[in-house]
């Protein structure tokens, strides 16, 4: 989807599919405007402008591109040892007893002598790629040594040359504890640019208390005590997937007319009042003060909500979920430090595999125990960089059952 995951991934027409799909990126923007009459056509029109960006650098235009020889920035690691990581909210170890502090990164300061800038900036794929892009494109620092960004939109960095090589000798952890599923994705053989951070599962989450009954089916979201209540996340692939699977439909074999239908619904539903709002990690707030009742969500996210309010619960709805994942790469001109310290921050951590070390191991067997599936699944990679999705059945059929899959 030229405009993830969390625009998204562009979609390629599955099998069955019975004619061309529009461009969906200017809707996932457009779907947040609020306007008394609304139709998919408006939708599909409101940001379009806003969308040039995004659907000129997916589609790698030449003048976009930056060349191996140029990527590099100079090496200022010996007189200034700091590096600056720009990551999503609740998405690295904090303290029990004090949030502002990280024992991940102080254990790596502490090693290594770097101080690191961290910045939870992230709220969605495309809000930051339109904050950093106009650097990468013009060939400019972009404030920033590490970011880290849905695999599907890592895969239209290193298409366009916007990442650089990282130095596997300053990482051994990788090569030596990296899931063998996450080791050499279509968008990056090799991964000679990425290494992945965190792996989850997108869902529902809702306050039981508030709402006074159990959520287990994506149908139950349109109840009349919930209008106005509900939030979907704004990456269209994510929000499309869990409405087609409330559809019944099998999101391995999607067709045009499916995806048509759920923008009916999508308009009928912001028209009526009935969707707050469409989201990115900005979605935590609104849960936690009980603006919202129940909303799309992260696994992640959900389990550290948890530990503040534990009526607070995330489900993996009948019908299904996804499994993603999402990386770590070193932009252009990224200055302070050498590549293979900066790679090294995110990768020092024993689990490469995740690669927050224990942080993201935790995170996936308490995801596990909370969704009554195996959480663990890496996801694979499809040719133009995207998750292949994975629908996660509950506990009743057994075993988690995954079937491959992608939207």
């Amino acid at each position: 989807m030229c405009g993830c995951r969390r625009t998204w991934p562009r979609p390629r027409a599955p099998v069955g599919a019975r004619g061309p799909l529009p461009d969906p990126g200017p809707y996932r923007h457009a779907a947040r405007v609020s306007l008394p009459q609304i139709d998919r056509r408006s939708l599909l029109r409101a940001l379009g402008t806003g969308a040039a960006l995004g659907a000129l650098a997916g589609c790698g235009v030449p003048a976009a591109y930056v060349a191996p020889g140029d990527r590099a920035g100079a090496d200022l690691s010996a007189r200034d040892k700091r590096l600056s990581w720009a990551n999503w909210p609740l998405y690295i170890d904090t303290d029990d007893s004090d949030d502002s502090r990280r024992p991940t990164l102080e254990a790596f300061e502490k090693r290594t002598g770097v101080a690191v800038d961290y910045a939870e900036e992230i709220n969605d794929n495309d809000e930051f790629f339109g904050k950093i892009s106009p650097a990468l494109m013009n060939h400019q620092q972009t404030g920033r040594d590490l970011v880290v960004i849905s695999d599907w939109m890592c895969a239209r960095f290193v298409r366009l040359g916007w990442v650089q090589e990282m130095d596997r000798a300053g990482q051994p952890n990788v090569t030596e504890y990296l899931d063998p599923q996450l080791r050499s994705p279509a968008f990056d053989p090799g991964r000679r640019y990425t290494v992945p951070w965190q792996s989850g599962i997108t869902g529902l989450a809702y306050n039981r208390r508030r709402v006074g009954r159990e959520l287990r089916r994506v149908s139950e979201l349109w109840a009349d005590d919930l209008k106005g209540r509900v939030t979907l996340l704004s990456g269209l692939d994510e929000a499309f997937a869990l409405l087609m699977q409330g559809n019944g439909v099998d999101v391995t074999r999607w067709t045009a007319d499916d995806f048509h239908l759920v923008c009916d619904q999508v308009a009928s539903r912001v028209r009526a009042g009935h969707i707050r709002r469409f989201t990115g990690n900005d979605y935590i707030k609104d849960l936690a003060s009980g603006d919202v009742l129940t909303c799309q969500a992260y696994s992640g996210d959900v389990i550290q909500l948890q530990a503040d309010d534990p009526d607070i619960r995330f489900v993996v709805p009948e019908e299904g979920a996804e499994l993603w994942s999402e990386s770590l790469m070193i932009p252009n001109l990224a200055r302070g430090v050498r590549t293979g310290v900066a790679g090294g921050a995110g990768c020092g951590g024993r689990a490469a595999r995740g690669a927050a070390g224990a942080v993201q191991c935790r995170r996936r067997r308490a995801g596990a125990e909370r969704v009554g599936g195996r959480a663990g699944v890496a996801p694979r990679h499809g040719r133009d960089g995207r998750d292949d999705r994975r629908a996660v059945r509950r506990r009743g059929e057994g075993r988690a059952a995954v079937r491959a899959g992608r939207l």
